[in-house]
């Protein structure tokens, strides 16, 4: 709880304030939306403008480090941590092409768990070098896949290895269970 000076008829009197730091909502994974307010309260902000982009948020020993906003002049905007001049720690990225990705970053690629919302569905689960790489879930939202969802292995960006396929209840309510390699199914597998 903080405090904030209020003028009341003239008179001045501590008024008690809820305050709920703006990262709580960063913090969400369900969440595509930036934190209102994102940098309030942090220590040491600067703002940095460099030719293809601009940079607002934390520095240390000339770095970006901490929490900070960045945008790039093709309309690219990242908002979450830093380390040592890198994209790292958790943040979320909102694309031109209308993508957005909410999870974990290592040295300015996405890495570790993560979501993300593409034009067709979302993505969630294990991210390596900006790709689907490990177990996660695919759920379509769009076209005549619409409620289908893959949920199984991933390998830069396609179902590769052990998985399940259901497919929508519109189209045929089948299910898939089985390999998968570079997207298609392979191997042994079960179709009901």
């Amino acid at each position: 709880v903080t405090y904030q000076n209020q003028n009341n008829a003239n008179k001045i009197q501590k008024v008690p304030i809820q305050y709920q730091p703006a990262y709580a909502q960063f913090l969400n994974p369900k969440s595509f939306e930036f934190a209102p307010n994102f940098l309030k309260g942090c220590d040491n902000i600067e703002k940095i403008t460099y030719s293809d982009s601009e940079y607002e948020g934390q520095m240390k020993d000339g770095k970006r480090n901490g929490k900070g906003i960045m945008k790039w002049a093709n309309g690219v905007i990242y908002e979450g941590e830093f380390k040592d001049d890198f994209i790292q720690g958790k943040g979320i990225c909102k694309y031109n092409s209308g993508k957005i990705y909410n999870g974990d970053w290592h040295r300015g690629k996405m890495h570790g768990w993560g979501r993300m919302k593409y034009t067709n569905g979302v993505y969630e689960g294990e991210w390596k070098d900006d790709n689907g790489n490990g177990k996660g879930k695919f759920t379509y939202t769009r076209t005549l896949r619409r409620g289908d969802v893959y949920e199984g292995d991933w390998k830069d960006d396609c179902m590769h290895g052990k998985g399940i396929y259901k497919y929508n209840e519109y189209s045929s309510n089948h299910l898939y269970e089985g390999d998968y390699r570079d997207g298609f199914w392979h191997g042994w597998g079960i179709f009901i």
